[in-house]
């Protein structure tokens, strides 16, 4: 078994062991019902690699967002509009910049993975 995955195994241990000493007791639980059945009940939050997988969504939404900006602003100046296009353009512009600039600051997901 590799180093993470017996981290995680003694994690999630630890997540359960407090769960069972933060419960009240139930007297309405059968004997017969296993704990496994309790783990599926208690939701969990996300886990690293679906935190680090959002984030990276996230980065492409803005991306995508600055560059559709940047077609529309020059659209609008290809047609009549120069002022509120050239001001749309800039904008899509600078939050293009801005995206990928914050993209290029994650690093690898192994980077990422090592810092989280």
């Amino acid at each position: 078994m590799s180093e993470a995955e017996e981290r995680r195994r003694r994690a999630k241990a630890r997540r359960r062991q407090r769960r069972e000493d933060e419960a009240p007791e139930d007297p309405s639980t059968e004997e017969g019902e296993s704990e496994e059945d309790d783990d599926e009940a208690v939701p969990t939050g996300p886990t690293r690699q679906e935190r680090l997988f959002v984030e990276g969504l996230q980065h492409h939404r803005r991306m995508a967002a600055g560059a559709t900006l940047t077609i529309v602003g020059l659209a609008l100046v290809g047609t009549r509009s120069t002022e509120a296009g050239s001001i749309v353009v800039l904008v899509g512009l600078l939050g293009l910049m801005y995206a990928i600039h914050r993209y290029g600051r994650l690093g690898t997901a192994e980077e990422r993975a090592r810092k989280a």
